[in-house]
């Protein structure tokens, strides 16, 4: 309301000669979810300065990743919470894939989820 711009974060990463289609922070900005057009999904650490380093490479879909999303803090049937930033959630529209990323140890967790086919367009918790 005062009429000033909000500052940007200015980053480079290391991103392999290979189409982006996808890019997500996590809720606490400390983490950057970037997906390619080969089906992988790259994990980043947004905290160390001018240049991300690359925490994890997450292949799994079969097509390229056309959304990205990081879990809220959310009740769960156990009783437990559910941490924000904790699971990734991606989709592959043209694959019809929907995937669950435990961030701790950059693996599925789960199983895919099929997708009705060229459907989705975006995930959100």
């Amino acid at each position: 309301p005062d009429g000033t711009l909000p500052t940007l974060m200015m980053a480079t990463a290391p991103i392999p000669a290979e189409e982006v289609t996808c890019v997500r922070f996590s809720p606490d900005e400390k983490r950057v979810a970037a997906g390619f057009s080969s089906g992988d999904i790259r994990l980043f650490d947004a905290e160390k300065g001018a240049t991300m380093r690359l925490i994890a490479t997450m292949p799994g879909h079969s097509a390229a990743v056309s959304a990205l999303d990081f879990s809220s803090a959310a009740p769960l049937a156990s009783g437990e919470v559910l941490v924000a930033g904790s699971i990734l959630q991606s989709a592959s529209r043209l694959a019809a894939e929907l995937l669950f990323w435990d961030i701790a140890t950059s693996a599925v967790s789960g199983s895919s989820c099929p997708l009705p086919s060229e459907k989705v367009r975006d995930v959100d918790w």
